[in-house]
């Protein structure tokens, strides 16, 4: 309560510096003047949407920015335009298979599941915020991912481990039956 009661008081101290207000009052507003209007970044993600069918192999990494002024800013955009139409499927299916097999087995009881539950929050997140920047440079991304498959592998090997084993004397009739 005391450090909450801090900021408040920090904040209101810095309110009254006008170059501060004036920052906080302009970083509140929903649209910016860099986002909106003809060369807005919106407008340059849909120039670019129709760009992308003009170009299946993608204009290469950074090209984005030298011809539109202004980074993508969005994941999906920057897939497609960075990447071709193939680099783009492949990281749609990777972040969707991830997200599906992570949630497929989310749920299930073992030591591994607040890790994995964690890791889906934090990846999901990442994919929401990859509407309005570039996520794809960011390595702890991947290491999330590896998170998540890594947890996928745990429970693999624990469904193995649990299937039932034939029994021995099966097991020694098939390899007779192999050697005649």
């Amino acid at each position: 309560m005391a450090a909450f009661v801090a900021i408040v008081v920090a904040l209101g101290i810095a309110l009254q510096i006008d170059t501060v207000r004036e920052m906080l009052v302009e970083r509140a507003r929903l649209v910016q003047a860099y986002d909106a209007g003809q060369g807005g970044r919106f407008s340059n993600q849909v120039l670019g949407l129709f760009k992308a069918t003009e170009h299946p192999f993608g204009i290469g990494p950074l090209e984005f920015g030298r011809r539109f002024g202004t980074d993508t800013h969005n994941i999906w955009l920057k897939a497609l335009f960075d990447y071709s139409w193939l680099g783009f499927a492949a990281y749609v299916t990777l972040v969707f298979w991830t997200l599906g097999a992570g949630l497929r087995i989310a749920l299930r009881d073992r030591p591994w599941q607040p890790v994995l539950i964690c890791a889906l929050v934090v990846f999901f997140g990442h994919m929401l915020v990859g509407n309005v920047i570039d996520t794809d440079r960011w390595r702890h991304l991947y290491l999330i991912m590896g998170i998540i498959w890594g947890c996928i592998a745990l429970e693999a090997r624990h469904q193995c481990a649990q299937a039932p084993s034939p029994t021995p004397q099966a097991h020694h009739g098939a390899v007779q039956t192999a050697a005649i």
